[in-house]
């Protein structure tokens, strides 16, 4: 047999968030064993990437891309998706859509103000963070808005910010 290599949970959610992003569509490769049985590491991904979209699914399901992508550190120009050996940072951000809200999933956990720079246009009613009930402190500032995450978040691998546009 084989040794099989699997994916961390954490990467295939941020593969989904950028990919879906994206407009596109995430296939995912389940491979059961002879016996049909699915390997526990998979079966283990499956099952917190279900808890993941628990929370976040709204930024999913049903949403449209916006008219950027994302956010984040540079990477190659023109590139239309992630080339999966390089890795995603807490300071890469994907946005989906839905009617007047926008979504900014950010690819971890926050440890600071997360600061958004395509949404200076927009006119903003409110922003909450998916999975909780605290009020978020936010504000536009020169060239940004800023967004101060809690300081409990509610769920592993990405959180998902739900932006009420006017």
């Amino acid at each position: 047999t084989q040794d099989a290599t699997y994916r961390t949970t954490s990467r295939l959610v941020h593969l989904l968030v950028d990919i879906v992003s994206k407009n596109g569509c995430m296939l995912l490769n389940i491979a059961p064993e002879a016996s049909g049985i699915i390997p526990v590491q998979q079966q283990h991904a499956l099952l917190e990437i279900g808890t993941w979209l628990e929370v976040n699914g709204e930024a999913i399901y049903g949403t449209r891309p916006w008219v950027v992508f994302g956010e984040g550190p540079p990477k190659a120009e023109g590139e239309a998706f992630f080339n999966p050996s390089e890795g995603f940072s807490n300071r890469d951000i994907r946005f989906t859509t839905n009617g007047d809200v926008l979504y900014a999933i950010v690819l971890g956990q926050p440890e600071s103000p997360i600061r958004i720079h395509s949404l200076l246009a927009e006119p903003i009613l409110n922003i909450r963070l998916l999975g909780s009930d605290e009020q978020l402190e936010w504000r536009h500032d020169r060239d940004a808005i800023e967004i101060h995450p809690p300081s409990t978040l509610p769920c592993e691998h990405a959180v998902t910010f739900r932006i009420q546009l006017q």
